[in-house]
């Protein structure tokens, strides 16, 4: 989408919707939307570029924090996840390997798949589970607690802006609960 048609979408929802705030970040556009009982709800306009990449956008932000908490954990260990699917990124060092890692200097990515099944196979994760849907929170926290590359050490390890953004966000902090860690 190119930057005036970006613009584009901006106006009309304005247009439509009438938000107080619009925030972009990356390929999302959020707003709030007033509802005519005065709830308040969040709503994503999220940018993909083919099917699979819908789908994979659907199991990553399928059960509120899910992805966002499978994402911590999969950046320790170098890979990354996102609504975009499972990827590496590649850096300078990668290229030249006498050269010292500088996270500064990534020269590109390489997109694992887009394939939700193979991301939870690779994780260690029962697609299967995933697919039949969860009860209660804990039941999501004990899956992802199951994946074979889970430390519940890294998530003490939260910087300013990982920890604020977690503040704001009621299942992450249930889950930081859930495994012991207290970051008040």
């Amino acid at each position: 989408v190119s930057q005036s048609r970006y613009e584009d979408i901006k106006i009309k929802v304005v247009e439509l919707f009438n938000p107080q705030e619009i925030v972009t970040n990356g390929d999302v556009l959020s707003f709030d939307f007033k509802t005519e009982t005065n709830e308040y709800f969040q709503i994503d306009l999220i940018k993909c570029y083919s099917v699979n990449q819908i789908n994979f956008a659907r199991f990553y932000f399928s059960y509120g924090d899910l992805g966002a908490i499978l994402g911590r954990f999969c950046n320790y260990h170098g890979v990354k996840i996102g609504h975009r699917g499972f990827w590496i990124d590649v850096y300078e060092n990668t290229m030249y390997p006498d050269r010292p890692l500088d996270p500064t200097r990534n020269i590109g990515e390489i997109l694992l798949t887009t394939e939700p099944s193979k991301v939870c196979d690779f994780l260690g994760l029962d697609f299967i589970t995933y697919s039949n849907g969860f009860n209660v929170l804990e039941d999501i926290f004990r899956w992802i607690m199951n994946s074979k590359y889970f430390v519940r050490d890294i998530f003490a390890e939260l910087n300013k802006d990982h920890m604020t953004r977690a503040k704001k966000r009621f299942m992450y902090m249930k889950f930081l609960e859930f495994i012991g860690l207290d970051l008040s």
